[in-house]
């Protein structure tokens, strides 16, 4: 009989713990989605960049990689935006520069600074 090749992350080979691990977190949180799911194992395994960040797109990479080999269970994909597809912001006169100001502030005292808190008040 065959011995199964290991699994690896990042050039690091999981044990049976970690995939254990990993196959009850995706079946115990079946309704995240599975870039939720990614950073959750992340977090469980401590997987992370130097800088801090979660190696959650790698982690998605070994999620669907255990999936191909029929070791868990995905969510079905979720819909979401198209690739490459960008957000578009709407113009509205609202957002044009009003013309430049120039005077000496002492023309226009006295100043007075206000927290914007209210979407309206922008």
């Amino acid at each position: 009989m065959a011995t199964p090749t290991p699994v690896m992350f990042c050039g690091q080979a999981l044990d049976t713990t970690q995939l254990a691990l990993i196959q009850q977190c995706v079946e115990r949180y079946s309704q995240l989605s599975r870039e939720e799911l990614a950073a959750t194992v992340c977090e469980w395994m401590q997987w992370q960049r130097p800088n801090g960040g979660l190696k959650t797109r790698e982690c998605r990479d070994l999620l669907q990689h255990l999936q191909n080999q029929g070791l868990l269970t995905l969510p079905v994909l979720r819909a979401g935006r198209p690739r490459g597809s960008a957000t578009v912001i709407p113009q509205t006169a609202q957002g044009d520069p009003y013309a430049p100001i120039q005077m000496d502030l002492s023309e226009v005292q006295p100043l007075r600074l206000q927290r914007v808190e209210q979407p309206a008040e922008r």
